[in-house]
């Protein structure tokens, strides 16, 4: 009995030669986009430098800085699934804010249901700990060729770049191995008792690679070879990887200091503690008033937050990147004379900048709303039950 009528051997080697060749495509205009990410990446960062104007930290900060400006500023689905793979790496707040209040919703909006997930979200569990430590390295390493650096290299292993490259390409093997098994597969089994089940297997594999968001790539020119974006598109998506580095750095500058006292006697000790919660967190620690008497049988008598001083430069750069792209006015309060230091109030203003930075209505290079591959069943020769399949499985 014939299970799909319709779907011959001539048309399922049709649609595996469509589908694969828009993979690649879609892999190339990844690619496109990524490149463009990272010169401005790039240009941000020589800007970001020369304001804090301390090579250590910023080779010290490097991983953070260049996580929050993917999540913040363009990173979208490839982004979200390489932070999941160095969620490990993580050791303080400026980064963690982000995975876990950014990333991580980014990272669950971007497939349409589990079965998706299972296929091109297998980067998260497949060679995890070998793509980790090449990103990480990738971008220790990158950062300290800037110690002496005006213009950006264009070097293709500065930074994360070579770190993304490797998921694009990562995830265009996956898709097409993908593919080509469930089709070998089918096309091996006809006229025998295995037909229906890889049938079944056939075009649901069809329905989850031509409906998954790496098939949604950014937008580019008709060529595909390089992105199109406009000079001034270039300027604000430079601006806004800038400003994410500073939000960054602000929200990694206050610290906890609790007093601690064994007797009435004795002598009180003082403990500094890093946060590790942004602002809006539950963990977010509170500050205790001093008392005579300890509150516990720790001994603690005393917690306050204290802020580490911002500079001036770096918040009145700030504060003018915050106001020229969001109009959001002052982040830090600043005097040529005094210098700044942040308050409670700057790092909410910072984290609920960051939350409007990270949407993606307001980044540049992320996934298109227009399909590599038209939905059009004349082009890819879809049967009926395999329209019906699509519907299933997929939101487009």
């Amino acid at each position: 009995m014939a299970l799909d009528p319709d779907l011959n051997e001539g048309l399922v080697k049709n649609q595996f030669l469509r589908i694969t060749q828009d993979i690649l495509l879609a892999s190339e205009r990844w690619e496109a986009s990524v490149w463009e990410f990272m010169s401005s990446y790039e240009v941000a960062l020589l800007r970001f430098k020369a304001t804090i104007q301390s090579q250590e930290e910023l080779e010290k900060k490097a991983v953070d800085y260049a996580f929050t400006a993917l999540a913040l500023a363009g990173g979208g689905i490839m982004a979200a699934s390489v932070a999941r793979s160095i969620e490990k790496y993580i050791y303080d707040k400026s980064l963690s804010f982000v995975c876990k209040n950014n990333l991580e919703t980014i990272f669950n909006r971007v497939y349409a249901n589990e079965k998706v997930k299972s296929i091109v979200g297998g980067i998260v569990k497949k060679g995890e700990e070998a793509l980790a430590q090449k990103i990480v390295g990738a971008i220790k390493d990158g950062v300290g060729k800037y110690r002496y650096s005006k213009s950006p290299t264009n070097n293709s292993e500065m930074t994360v770049l070579s770190g993304m490259m490797h998921y694009i390409k990562y995830n265009s093997s996956l898709l097409s191995d993908t593919l080509r098994g469930a089709t070998e597969s089918y096309l091996s089994s006809i006229g025998t008792n295995y037909e229906k089940p890889r049938l079944d297997n056939y075009n649901n594999t069809v329905s989850e690679v031509i409906g998954c968001k790496y098939m949604f790539p950014p937008f580019t020119n008709k060529t595909g070879n390089k992105a199109s974006f406009s000079q001034q598109m270039k300027d604000r998506v430079q601006e806004k990887i800038e400003l994410s580095m500073y939000l960054a750095r602000l929200l990694d500058c206050d610290v906890l200091v609790q007093r601690y006292e064994s007797s009435p006697h004795a002598k009180s000790t003082n403990v500094r503690t890093p946060i590790y919660y942004s602002p809006s967190q539950v963990g977010y620690p509170n500050t205790l008033p001093d008392r005579a008497q300890s509150y516990n049988s720790t001994g603690l008598i005393e917690q306050r937050i204290i802020y580490s001083p911002y500079g001036s430069k770096v918040a009145e750069q700030l504060n003018k990147l915050a106001s020229k792209i969001y109009n959001n006015g002052t982040i830090v309060e600043f005097s040529n004379w005094r210098g700044s230091r942040p308050t409670a109030e700057s790092l909410v203003k910072a984290e609920n900048l960051a939350n409007i930075l990270g949407q993606p209505y307001n980044q540049h290079l992320v996934e298109s709303d227009r399909p590599i591959l038209p939905r059009d069943a004349k082009l890819l020769g879809l049967t009926e039950r395999q329209k019906k399949v699509i519907k299933q499985n997929s939101r487009y």
